[in-house]
């Protein structure tokens, strides 16, 4: 039997060649969206809190990073080369019909500046940037700066309670901490009990260590359960002859 008197394999055939044809059509369909000229992306939105990052310097990135329509641009490529700017932390494109892109930025936080060169963000991360804002300043292996950003959030509130902030953390290569704080005062910790020795610290600070003034060069804390101090001579000298003179001066009688 020849084939075009079987009506079963004629409709078969049949229902074959349509399928290659919309299958043809549907490719070629595809082709011409893809390299259509008609759906070019006319718009970038930026999404964010950018106080640090150069949005100009962002938006010409993405431009740079946007080849072809609506259609064919590669959104993986162009994350990846905005994210290469060292003050974004994360970002996330997506297409919105019909020309424009979204593009979300989440900013890092600058923490403090690292003493090799750089900043440290909240989570601990040295990056290449810099800011105009009054941060302190860490110094130690780089592997060490998440627990100094998370001794940071330990001991700020603590420390402005008596008016006091972090100036310079600096972590040894042998583990060893030592604080200097805003006044100028040095603060060794050593290696372990961070927390209790920084209170120590402070529950000493208003009686006994801040009416030393600027004669006190640094506390020591590494001890169970003292601490010892360093006073420049001078300024002591200074300091105590500035004391007992008011103490003379308050006790001469009033004249009438």
């Amino acid at each position: 039997m020849r084939l075009w008197d079987d009506a079963k394999a004629l409709r078969r055939v049949t229902l074959w060649l349509y399928t290659l044809v919309v299958v043809c059509l549907c490719m070629a369909g595809f082709k011409w969206l893809w390299e259509s000229p008609y759906f070019p992306i006319k718009k970038i939105h930026f999404y964010g809190q950018l106080a640090e990052t150069d949005q100009v310097k962002l938006a010409e990135v993405a431009q740079r990073n946007i080849n072809g329509n609506f259609f064919k641009a590669d959104m993986n490529e162009l994350k990846q080369a905005l994210a290469k700017d060292p003050w974004v932390e994360s970002v996330k494109v997506q297409r919105m019909w019909p020309d424009t892109v979204n593009v979300f930025v989440v900013e890092r936080q600058a923490q403090a500046s690292w003493k090799d060169g750089g900043l440290v963000d909240a989570k601990g991360f040295v990056f290449n940037a810099k800011t105009q804002k009054s941060v302190p300043e860490f110094s130690g292996p780089k592997y060490m700066m998440p627990k100094v950003v998370a001794f940071q959030t330990m001991a700020q509130p603590m420390l402005e309670q008596q008016q006091l902030s972090l100036k310079q953390v600096e972590v040894s290569e042998r583990g060893a901490w030592t604080l200097v704080l805003n006044n100028g005062v040095v603060v060794k910790l050593g290696r372990r009990d961070l927390q209790e020795r920084l209170q120590r610290f402070l529950t000493y600070w208003s009686r006994d260590l801040q009416p030393l003034g600027s004669s006190l060069v640094y506390v020591d804390l590494r001890y169970h359960d003292g601490f010892a101090i360093k006073q420049n001579p001078a300024k002591a000298l200074q300091a105590n002859e500035q004391q007992q003179s008011e103490q003379v001066s308050n006790a001469l009688p009033e004249s009438e």
